[in-house]
This record gives structure tokens, sequence and C-alpha cells, in this order.
């Protein structure tokens, strides 16, 4: 009897251990905003709050939170704040010891801090997320776009630029994306010391982070989203956007489910759009619901891709699908209605 019994936990482990009610690891890889900094008590640091908010929805203990955060610490090589603590082939060495269900990958408030270059910050990003591909493919990684903070001047231009980096290798290679940035924007309120959030902060990042993981809706090259701040130029996956200064005083500009042929947006200013090269189309127009957003459009035959200036869409989320031309053209293909 003792002896089937036995067996029969033994049965009962590997059940739980490789079925699906399995209880998943969710390691955090970041800085002193990871380790929950600012967070008083740590246990309400976005990290713990997030796992105790997945569990809470699947109704049992499905998660337990890894954390190996460690303040100061960088993406890129440094050696702030001490050796062997910053850099990606630190970072890659506890994540393959523990090989984690769910890496969560916060980096990058620190690289700005220590001179890194948006080249070798963009190299090191993704190599990291790579690298923890090819050896723990059973992996899911989640990538974030970095917590705002109150910044300004060269610092906010290079944390934006490197936002648009995150965003980019998370649809080339797959991966979740958390949109920190976009649900933390205009909150200055949750930055008492211009960097690290408080409770209210880390709470809003663990629900972001506990709910892309819910979803679990990978970016894609063929289906991404794109949100940035600040007036610039942005390429991600094949797509120009060029934000005015118009727009960045607006809010937040979002562009949402962008593939070759379509996107949904809602930009609060002009913001200039220029699509991928599609030399297979001889010509597209395009259909919206939203008419008068769409200040100009141009085909270009020789790139074979369109240009468009966007205007402000009043704060509502917007459609846009560019479409063949046929022979015979419509009257509504040729005016872009």
């Amino acid at each position: 009897m003792k002896k089937l019994t036995a067996i029969l936990v033994l049965v009962l482990a590997a059940a739980a251990g490789f079925g699906g009610n399995a209880v998943k690891k969710v390691m955090f890889v970041g800085d002193s905003i990871a380790l929950g900094v600012g967070a008083k008590p740590r246990e309400n640091r976005f990290s713990t709050v997030a796992v105790k908010l997945l569990n809470e929805r699947a109704g049992r203990t499905a998660y337990v939170e890894r954390n190996i955060a460690i303040s100061g610490s960088n993406l890129c090589e440094s050696m702030w704040p001490g050796k062997a603590t910053s850099g990606y082939p630190f970072r890659l060495q506890d994540v393959l010891k523990v090989k984690p269900d769910i890496l969560v990958l916060q980096h990058g408030v620190n690289d700005v801090t220590t001179g890194s270059s948006l080249g070798d910050y963009g190299w090191s990003y993704r190599h990291f997320v790579r690298t923890v591909k090819e050896q723990l493919p059973g992996t899911v990684i989640v990538c974030m776009t970095l917590s705002p903070g109150i910044r300004s001047g060269a610092s906010l231009q290079w944390q934006e630029q490197a936002n648009a980096i995150i965003q980019e290798v998370a649809a080339k290679e797959s991966t979740l994306l958390a949109p920190v940035s976009l649900v933390m924007n205009g909150r200055d309120d949750c930055y008492p010391d211009r960097l690290h959030p408080n409770n209210e902060g880390h709470r809003i990042i663990a629900e972001a982070i506990a709910d892309t993981i819910e979803k679990n809706q990978p970016q894609s090259p063929d289906k991404f989203d794109f949100v940035i701040r600040r007036a610039g130029i942005y390429k991600i996956c094949n797509y120009v956007f060029t934000v005015s200064e118009e727009a960045e005083k607006g809010g937040m500009t979002c562009f949402f489910g962008i593939t070759p042929y379509s996107f949904s947006y809602q930009v609060a200013g002009g913001v200039d759009v220029r699509t991928p090269i599609r030399s297979f189309f001889k010509e597209v127009a395009f259909q919206t619901d939203n008419r008068e957003s769409v200040q100009k459009f141009q085909w270009h035959k020789y790139l074979g891709c369109s240009f468009l200036t966007l205007s402000s869409t009043n704060t509502a989320l917007s459609r846009l699908k560019f479409v063949p031309v046929k022979a015979e053209k419509s009257e509504s293909q040729t005016t872009g209605k």
C-alpha cells in the first residue's frame, strides 16, 4: 500500500510539473525600478504585484516570482555599478540558470545615464532576446517599454528612440510587449524623485504586465504596435513615422495592429507616414473611417510605397487600410475615400 501511494505521489508530481496546472516561474530582469526602489514596502513593487494579479485572476497559485534586478545595472556592458553586474552577458547567465517560463525584461533607464549609444543598446537588447529564444525556446519573453520618469532634453530624446528600438525588437523577435511608456504617460505624480515610480506607479506598471501576459498576443513584423511621445523621426519594421511638435504637445502618438496594408491610429497632431515598399502593387489607394484626419496622400510609383499626412483624430481611434487600384478606377479610389 505504501509503495502504491509513493507511486501515486510521483505521478501526481509529474502531472503538476508538465500539465496545464504547472506553476510557472516569472523572472524579472532589470535595474532599481524592477528591484522596487520607490515602492514602500518592497512588496508593492511591480514584479510582486503583477504575479499577485496573475494568481488572483487564475484563482490559484499559478505563478511564482523570481526577481534578479540589480540597482544601477545596465543592459549594455558597463563598469557601473560594479564588476560583473552590468551588461547582457551577466544578465543572461542568471536567466539561463533559472530557465524561467516567462521572462520580463526591464532595462534602459541607466543606459541613458551612463552614456550608452543607441546602437549598442539596440544590439545588446536584441542579442539578449535572441539568445534566450535560442537557448530557452519554451520561455515567453515580455519586453517592456521604458518607465518614463520625468526627463527632458537629450535624455528624453534617447529614451524615445530606445522605446522605438524595444518595440521593433519585440516585433522582429515575436515577443510580448508591455506598453509601460503608454500607461505611465502624463503620470508625473507617480515619480516623486523624478525617476522611480511610487506605489501607484508600480501598480499601473504591474497591471500592464499582467494584462500582457494574460492576453498572450505576441508582436510580429507583419502585425505590431508603435507608440511614441516625443517629436522626431522613427523607423520601425520598414515604416517611417515623422511626429510633429504639435503631435507631441497633444499627447501620445499611437499606432496599433500595424500591417503592411493597414493600421489603427490615434494622433493629436500632424504625423507623416511612409509605408513599406510594396513593388508588387501597381498603385494603391486607401480606405478610412476618418477621412478628415487624412490631410495628404501620395502613391510613389518608383518606390512602390505611400506617403500620407495625418492630423488630429480628436482622441478617436481610427482605422486606415491600403487597397490596390484596379484598372478601372472608381471615383472613391482616385480621391482616396
